[in-house]
């Protein structure tokens, strides 16, 4: 966890403070500041299932946006795997969906339709 110090008080972050200030810049555009933040949170061992796939939508939204489609593609397999592993076939089908979207907008038709 991260820490803050406020006038010699330690103030621990929690992630789901961490989680809201990354989605605060996301929805102001930074999206590199939000990117970073998202990439962080995966670090931290006590992120839960639900953060992990909020983040990982997140991550290779970013990604497809900046038309880097084989690394979004590969963030969103992961949250799959994970979603798979887990038995959250829901979740599983959600990120099979954006990697469709992902696929057309590379335009790789084909891809998107396997």
């Amino acid at each position: 966890m991260f820490k803050l110090l406020f006038c010699g008080v330690t103030h621990m972050v929690s992630i789901k403070e961490r989680l809201a200030e990354a989605e605060e810049l996301f929805a102001k555009g930074k999206q590199d500041e939000a990117f970073e933040r998202y990439s962080d949170l995966l670090n931290d061992p006590k992120l839960k299932s639900e953060e992990f796939f909020r983040v990982m939508q997140r991550r290779g939204g970013i990604l497809s946006e900046r038309s880097l489609y084989d690394e979004a593609r590969d963030v969103y397999l992961t949250a799959v795997a994970k979603a798979m592993q887990q038995g959250k076939n829901q979740r599983a089908s959600e990120f099979w969906h954006l990697i469709g979207i992902n696929e057309v907008a590379a335009g790789r038709l084909e891809a998107a339709i396997s």
